[in-house]
């Protein structure tokens, strides 16, 4: 009797999770677009740039479409979405360029549309250590005075954080992104005067807190309320039957027992 139980309420935990999947807000759109920006992003990465510049073109058709259709996207969003598609179309197109840069700016585009698709740690968090990493050099570099190490570290942290900037336009609030935005321009236009100037280095300082921030807030793993909700209530039910289970064992024991002396 107990084991059936058991069984009959696992069976309830996964049916109340599949309910709560089945009921949370979906979105087959922006992921028929994930979807896409991923095979653009493979194609690229196989040097296939002709058939990555078509699906791009064919992209922002379905931007368009969903948008009119479904309210989908926001004004601003399909704006940050065709400014890097667009930036993606021409890297690839650009006979000139090297695959690294070509594979730069279509990576861009894909962490845009995830950023889009991703409620919880989007692929973009993912690049922390590539911005980071630089960033903390050029702040080593700036407190030993060596100004050479100092621009090629800023410089690659710059290259590396305009990967992510689309991304960083889709998930951070406005108010927010503008005031990193006015701190990123600072150190890179006064980037002369930080390496003499103490009170303009801790300006780095300052930007890089903002961005750990940035980087440490969009990574916190938050599980849906409604699974919450799911794994609490059954949860409970679990610790009920059981003790119920138990109970009703030990009594019929007893009783048993009861039984068993009465006839003696």
């Amino acid at each position: 009797m107990k084991i059936k139980t058991i069984f009959l309420l696992l069976a309830l935990i996964l049916l109340s999770i599949q309910h709560a999947k089945a009921t949370a807000p979906l979105s087959m759109p922006l992921k028929e677009l994930d979807n896409a920006a991923d095979e653009i992003l493979q194609l690229t990465k196989m040097k296939h740039y002709k058939e990555a510049k078509l699906l791009l073109q064919s992209f922002s058709d379905e931007i368009s479409g969903y948008t009119k259709k479904t309210n989908l996207l926001s004004l601003d969003e399909v704006r940050v979405l065709h400014s890097v598609q667009n930036q993606a179309i021409e890297a690839i197109t650009n006979d000139t360029a090297l695959h690294e840069q070509k594979l730069k700016y279509v990576i861009s585009f894909r962490l845009a549309v995830d950023a889009l698709n991703s409620k919880y740690q989007p692929l973009w968090t993912n690049m922390r250590e590539s911005v980071m990493s630089p960033f903390q050099s050029a702040i080593e570099a700036a407190a030993n005075g060596d100004f050479d190490e100092f621009q090629a570290n800023l410089n690659t942290f710059l290259m590396e954080l305009s990967i992510i900037e689309p991304s960083l336009s889709v998930d951070i609030p406005t108010s927010q992104l503008e005031k990193l935005n006015a701190k990123i321009s600072f150190v890179d236009k006064f980037r002369g005067s930080i390496m003499q100037n103490p009170s303009e280095r801790a300006k780095l300082e300052e930007l890089g807190n903002d961005l750990d921030h940035v980087f440490n807030d969009m990574s916190r793993d938050e599980t849906d309320p409604s699974l919450w909700w799911v794994i609490f209530t059954t949860g409970s039910i679990i610790i009920f039957t059981l003790s119920y289970v138990g109970w009703r064992k030990y009594n019929g024991q007893k009783q048993d027992k009861k039984r068993i002396e009465h006839n003696d």
